[in-house]
């Protein structure tokens, strides 16, 4: 028995169908029927009726298919703290700042590197203009600015004409 045969047997029994558990499952039928007769085969019991109409759990598939899905559960579970440990972020980011908010700035991505370690963090200061330009550019991944509601309306101008 594996995983996957859990999977399956969970899916048809949702399904009521080999064909759509096949089909959300995106194997072929004949793969997915073949594996479940192993897995009958394996366990020496009938899991599910089959008849042209579907296929219908027995009444020791029900329990067999409640035991698998808590199985899937548990085992996501597992994969999922696993994967917590093991998956340390890691990457980038660019920040362009005009200078005002640099304490808070240095504060956060602080913050951010005790929990991430392997996150390397770059803090330009620059003009609103060069701001902008840089975050469209793709040079910089985030950009704050500052700006007057006089200068608003050329910024709402000067960015629809650079974009």
């Amino acid at each position: 028995m594996n995983i996957e045969q859990l999977k399956y047997m969970v899916e048809i029994g949702k399904t009521g169908s080999l064909k759509e558990a096949a089909d959300n499952l995106h194997i072929t039928l004949p793969a997915l029927s073949q594996s479940i007769k192993n897995l009958e085969k394996e366990l020496n019991i009938i899991i599910f009726h089959r008849s042209r109409r579907g296929s219908i759990p027995t009444e020791e598939g029900h329990r067999l298919i409640e035991k698998a899905n808590s199985a899937l559960l548990k085992i996501q579970e597992f994969m999922d703290e696993a994967e917590a440990y093991t998956n340390t972020m890691n990457g980038e980011i660019k920040i362009a700042t005009y200078p005002g908010p640099m304490e808070l700035l240095v504060h956060l991505i602080t913050e951010i590197k005790r929990e991430y370690p392997n996150i390397k963090a770059s803090v330009y200061e620059n003009s609103t203009e060069y701001i902008i330009d840089k975050v469209l550019d793709g040079e910089v991944d985030v950009g704050f600015i500052t700006y007057t509601e006089k200068e608003e309306k050329s910024i709402g101008t000067w960015y629809l004409k650079s974009y």
